[in-house]
């Protein structure tokens, strides 16, 4: 398993993060059946968040603070990726399970966990 730094995730797009962590996800358990990202940005939300549009198509968006802190940029992808392999998305808000947030926050920890070498989670600030 190849390690990923800090330096890294500055270095990738959201985008370009977006996909290496669906694919890693992918691997893992199965292929997504919810079609095609349309994006992800940072927007002044109060949470992350998953929005399927009416034209099918999938919005990733990430807190701003994320912008300035790689590594919740990072835990926070990992989590909602993980909204995007279940096949009944709406509005993550309103129709996520508990045991798809569980899985999602267990991604983030396990992603971070075994790809940054720098990542503590007693001294996480995710």
């Amino acid at each position: 398993m190849c390690k990923i730094t800090i330096h890294d995730i500055k270095a990738k797009s959201l985008d370009q993060l977006r996909d290496f962590l669906r694919q890693r996800l992918e691997e893992k358990i199965g292929k997504s059946v919810n079609g095609v990202l349309l994006e992800s940005m940072y927007r002044e939300v109060p949470l992350p968040k998953v929005i399927v549009p009416h034209d099918g198509l999938h919005l990733i968006i990430l807190t701003q603070s994320t912008r300035r802190y790689p590594q919740k940029r990072f835990f926070q992808m990992s989590h909602e990726i993980v909204h995007l392999i279940g096949p009944a998305i709406i509005d993550s808000y309103k129709n996520t399970s508990y045991l798809e947030e569980g899985f999602a926050t267990f991604n983030s920890l396990y992603e971070c966990r075994n790809l940054i070498p720098e990542y503590n989670a007693e001294n996480s600030v995710f």
